[in-house]
């Protein structure tokens, strides 16, 4: 696995506040700071904003987390979610605040970089497709259980909300160079 230091600055200026040592994919939400260790175990601390400084013992949640694309892990947190790949199934996992795990689709694939909408509603991901390892965007509605492919262009990946979740901007290498 590929994996660094988890760490907080302030914008302000200062040094960097170390985390977590053998670390990657950090992700911040309501007091918690969330990553993968090295060793690819799915964890959690409490996290101040205000002192950059945790507040608690790190957790370890109990799955393993796929280290695709390069050994870092796809990690997503919001509205009280955390989105992650599984490592021993390869199934797209949704786990929610009081430590509840599902698998959000049944199909087991390899996703890349999940993302929750700014409403909570709509969950982007790539998913690696049979055109020699290229990726499209596709979406799941969370309430209604529809998966939807967004992009066919290539490869399609790294799929971004905007602030109000109406648009979403991607990357993809259908030129030389890639486009967003």
């Amino acid at each position: 696995t590929r994996s660094g230091r988890v760490a907080a600055v302030s914008l302000s200026g200062g040094a960097p506040l170390v985390i977590e040592q053998d670390a990657s994919a950090p992700e911040y939400d309501a007091g918690y700071a969330l990553f993968v260790r090295g060793d690819a175990a799915l964890s959690v601390v409490p996290f101040d904003q205000s002192t950059l400084r945790t507040t608690g013992d790190v957790h370890v949640l109990g799955d393993r987390v796929s280290q695709a694309l390069g050994g870092v892990a796809g990690l997503a947190v919001g509205h009280g979610v955390i989105i992650y790949q599984r490592a021993s199934n390869a199934r797209l996992m949704l786990m929610d605040r009081s430590g509840v795990q599902k698998p959000l689709l049944d199909k087991a694939a390899v996703y890349h970089r999940p993302t929750v909408s700014p409403d909570g509603r709509t969950i982007a991901f790539d998913i690696e497709g049979d055109r020699d390892g290229q990726r499209d965007v596709w979406t799941f509605d969370v309430a209604s259980g529809t998966l939807s492919r967004l992009t066919n262009v290539g490869d399609g990946h790294d799929a971004n909300f905007s602030a109000d979740g109406r648009r979403i901007t991607f990357l993809t290498n259908e030129r030389p160079g890639g486009d967003l």
